[in-house]
């Protein structure tokens, strides 16, 4: 069975995080990415459902900085 992201992004679920935050969420999440196909290299396929976390936070991030510029 092969995971994929969820078709339903959600960066507004990271709306409530200040730019800091999201970087460290955006850190730690991506280290647990690589960690994962490290040491479970069969299960990393699993970790796809992170890659649609970490577009939400990028999401999130444009979001704040165009709010910023206005």
């Amino acid at each position: 069975m092969s995971a994929t992201p969820s078709p339903f992004p959600d960066p507004a679920m990271f709306g409530g995080l200040t730019p800091g935050e999201l970087t460290i969420l955006r850190h730690h999440l991506t280290s647990g990415w690589f960690k994962q196909d490290a040491v479970y290299p069969a299960l990393s396929e699993q970790w796809w459902e992170t890659n649609g976390l970490l577009k939400d936070l990028d999401a999130a991030s444009m979001a704040q900085l165009t709010e910023a510029a206005s």
